[in-house]
């Protein structure tokens, strides 16, 4: 609630919307970073100790491009330190009770869990780093519907908690590995065609036909706003152009002439 007080007055304010999910970026990673902080002082005072190797709390999609929207769900993961599979008992109990425990109180906050399980609690989503990399490699050598989802989500990643390095070199070998992979990009472009621009024949506006109180109305996140971020995206990918923001993404590919001025 006192987010969307907050943007009502930034945007009456005039200022751009980007700067509003910008704000409300921030907001949402301090949150993240506060609570981890938090869970892991608890954790130490019940006798867990201090968490046994280095880790990365990232966010997913919009909160990984820093465009946030109001209401959001979690898309969140951890970049583990790598460590020796023998270790792995009592690391990974750690870590699913961080998981556990962070989850559960971003929920309780207003940050509610995520349908689809895009958290660390899935240890889909809770990897070391090495791990993290044969999953990428999986992912880009199988590209069914199921793994071409996943990556849609995975593609924008960003740390809201830890020192960084391990997201980053996680993030080089995404940009390297995805590079000039076409068949993968253009699978993944099919994949998005559903998410088509709301213009009808002659360049008018195509409304909204399911019956519900969508009809004869324009979705415009889905059909405004993700044609736009998945196109854009895929060009960044194809360019190996590393930042998530979508804006970024776009200054970078007119850099390079990907994309003309009139674009």
């Amino acid at each position: 609630a006192n987010q969307a007080e907050m943007a009502r007055i930034m945007l009456q304010d005039g200022l751009p919307t980007t700067e509003v999910q910008a704000l409300l970026t921030e907001v949402n990673n301090d949150l993240y970073s506060h609570i981890v902080t938090f869970e892991l002082e608890r954790l130490a005072d019940e006798g867990w100790g201090d968490p046994p190797i280095a880790f990365d709390v990232v966010v997913m999609g919009s909160g990984g491009r820093g465009e946030s929207f109001l209401s959001p769900d979690q898309d969140n993961g951890f970049v583990l330190q790598e460590y020796p599979d023998a270790e792995s008992g009592p690391i990974d109990a750690y870590f699913i009770e961080l998981a556990s425990r962070l989850c559960r109180t971003l929920d309780s906050v207003g940050i509610p869990f995520c349908r689809g399980h895009v958290m660390a609690t899935n240890p889909l989503w809770r990897k070391h780093l090495g791990q993290w990399k044969q999953q990428v490699s999986y992912w880009l050598t199988r590209p069914t519907s199921a793994t071409l989802r996943l990556c849609d989500i995975f593609f924008d990643f960003s740390a809201v908690y830890g020192k960084g390095d391990l997201t980053a070199e996680l993030r080089r070998h995404v940009t390297s590995s995805v590079r000039h992979r076409y068949s993968f990009l253009r699978a993944m472009q099919q994949v998005q065609d559903d998410h088509g621009v709301a213009l009808g024949p002659l360049g008018r506006l195509s409304l909204e036909h399911t019956p519900g109180y969508r009809e004869s109305r324009i979705n415009l996140k889905y059909h405004g706003l993700l044609p736009l971020i998945e196109g854009i995206r895929l060009l960044a990918l194809r360019e190996g152009i590393a930042p998530c923001s979508t804006l970024l993404r776009i200054v970078q590919l007119a850099d390079r002439g990907v994309l003309d001025p009139s674009e």
